[in-house]
């Protein structure tokens, strides 16, 4: 190991020098991560979010919108409403939230690694240096551009915000047992364990996590360190009950359980679990070398003899992780944190992508740690006052490398055409990746750039994609070619009844502007009936109804609206004329005017 510093007491390094140092790199290395626009998920989960649009009472913002995705986490959807309270959908506080939550979690991730070489565990190999092993490890973590999804991509903060509670309840975990006042910092480590509970799933691992670090570095048997920390664990058990009420309660147990990945992508469970290996061992080739960062990827069937080859590497490396754990050594620890914390995601459990950088958020510490470590001890080779500055030095320059490379990859994010168009660029064969791309050639109003690439992938084999094919509508929509959108809206509701609101809403819009406001009015009514809290859907229904004289109704249904968002001048504008008409006004204002979709 490297001498300790040469001062004349040995004093270790500053701690708040350190944190002060890794908070302004971190600063440097994501400011151009702040002007980002919404992506992909963003906009369900936060453009077309009306659960966000109050903060205050915070009851709608914990309970979420059906229309988004972040159901049962309801700690996701609230920090969300805080930033549309700061900034409305102005995304720069968004992001700068994301951003504190990365530099919240780093400074955790310092103060773990330091208590943990200090401890006895380590017979003090490490003592005068656990300071700088520690900031040279969380220095690597920060800057690694695997993390910037997790922290560029606005709704990936549910990974971000997780992580961070993990981190700090271990942190906790641990002042407790050495510090003193152990059930001031235990209370707070279960607190912020619900607050991960309350975020994303993952968190499920936190506390076995928070166990074998009682036994391995503070020399517990399991037995003794449940009794001596009961209070705890407890409350940890607790938080865990918690968590799978909101399981149940939200969306994750229908997207993993109700077949849709493989309805919607011909991936069955099996295919899930074989791929898994190529995901693990992808996610350690990008760690060493990240290069051709995806947001999405995507590969064709990996080859069976592959998937069984890596997959039995993979297992001998979780059973040598069990022996170290049986052992008491350190490194069981840091391949159970690799280990566990993706096993949620990287196991049986079939979820719509092989493959997320996101999930590697925390899971990136365990190889960097490895890496940090053995480059210190590495040093030994070297004379000792070259050593100790030779190693600094190389390690300095690791970061930044990376720290550039993060600077560069936030580019990439910085709106939905860039992002998919790098996609498209680095996995051109990838049918999740086109179909992306598709929706933003929508968004951007390129119809026809969007049929091209949409129309080839409604024929592909043994998938199933409704939402595909209400979108393709929408395009042919806009070509004028109404007969055709109206094939494909109708095309998307047989195959998924009743799932995808929008079809039902895109129907009756159409039929609205084809001056069929009684056919409309079935379809607009279902929109309405699977999200009620849509302003939009309620203002369509009111005219379709108000077409069809039914003006009660449809005054109701406008009223509905201008309360759900808030402010609605055509939805105002409608109301004003219906209540003309049934106050006796205009004898020729019986026929509402036409609605725009």
């Amino acid at each position: 190991m490297l001498p300790p510093p040469a001062t004349g007491a040995r004093k270790e390094h500053s701690a708040g020098l350190m944190l002060l140092i890794l908070f302004c790199f971190g600063l440097a290395i994501y400011s151009n991560s702040l002007t980002g626009l919404f992506l992909f998920d963003d906009i369900q989960n936060i453009v077309g979010n009306p659960s966000i649009r109050k903060l205050w009472p915070p009851w709608d913002a914990l309970v979420g919108s059906r229309i988004s995705e972040i159901s049962g986490r309801p700690l996701a959807n609230l920090s969300f409403a805080v930033n549309y309270a700061i900034s409305g959908l102005d995304s720069w506080s968004y992001h700068a939230l994301n951003l504190l939550f990365h530099l919240l979690a780093t400074g955790c991730l310092f103060g773990i690694a330091r208590r943990a070489l200090r401890s006895p565990t380590f017979q003090g190999r490490y003592e005068g240096n656990a300071t700088l092993i520690a900031f040279f490890l969380s220095l690597l973590w920060l800057a690694h551009p695997l993390s910037t999804q997790a922290v560029t991509y606005i709704t990936q903060r549910i990974e971000s915000m997780m992580g961070l509670c993990l981190l700090a309840s271990l942190y906790f975990s641990i002042r407790g047992w050495e510090d003193g006042n152990r059930k001031l910092w235990h209370t707070l480590a279960v607190a912020v364990f619900f607050a991960g509970a309350a975020t994303k799933e993952v968190m499920v691992v936190a506390p076995l996590l928070i166990l074998l670090y009682d036994v391995i570095f503070e020399g517990k048997t399991p037995a003794d360190a449940l009794r001596r920390s009961s209070f705890l664990y407890y409350g940890l058990l607790a938080g865990v009950v918690f968590l799978l009420a909101l399981v149940l309660r939200g969306d994750t147990w229908e997207k993993a359980f109700a077949g849709g990945p493989e309805k919607e992508f011909g991936k069955s469970t099996f295919q899930y679990l074989m791929n898994q290996p190529n995901a693990i061992a992808t996610y350690l080739k990008l760690t060493v070398w990240p290069r051709k960062l995806c947001i999405n990827y995507e590969w064709s069937e990996v080859p069976l003899w592959y998937s069984l080859l890596a997959g039995a590497i993979i297992l001998c490396l979780v059973g040598y992780t069990g022996w170290l754990i049986r052992w008491k050594r350190p490194g069981g620890f840091v391949g159970a944190w690799f280990f566990l914390i993706l096993a949620p995601t990287s196991s049986v459990l079939p979820l719509w992508c092989d493959i997320e950088e996101h999930r590697m958020y925390l899971p990136l510490a365990a190889p960097i740690a490895l890496f940090t470590l053995a480059t210190f001890r590495a040093g030994k080779a070297l004379p000792p006052r070259l050593a100790r500055t030779a190693v600094i030095l190389f390690l300095s320059l690791v970061g930044s490398v990376l720290g550039y490379a993060t600077y560069e990859r936030n580019f990439d994010y910085a709106n939905s055409l860039t992002i998919w168009t790098d996609a498209i660029q680095k996995r051109p064969w990838s049918y999740s990746a086109k179909w992306q791309l598709g929706k933003v050639y929508v968004n951007y109003r390129m119809y026809k750039e969007a049929y091209e690439i949409l129309l080839p992938l409604t024929k592909c084999e043994n998938i199933e994609n409704p939402t595909l094919i209400n979108t393709l509508g929408l395009v042919l929509r806009e070509l004028e070619r109404p007969k055709e959108a109206e094939e494909m809206f109708r095309s998307s509701i047989t195959t998924w009844p009743e799932r995808d609101e929008t079809a039902y809403c895109n129907l009756g819009g159409l039929l609205l502007d084809e001056g069929r406001p009684a056919e409309a009015v079935p379809y607009l009514s279902v929109a309405v009936r699977l999200n009620p809290q849509y302003p939009k859907f309620r203002r369509f229904l009111g005219e379709a109804l108000a077409g069809c004289g039914r003006y009660e109704e449809a005054a109701e249904q406008f009223r509905k609206a201008i309360e759900l968002a808030g402010a609605d001048p055509e939805s105002q504008a409608f109301l004003d004329q219906i209540q003309a008409i049934m106050d006796g006004g205009k004898k020729d204002g019986g026929a509402a005017p036409k609605g725009q979709n």
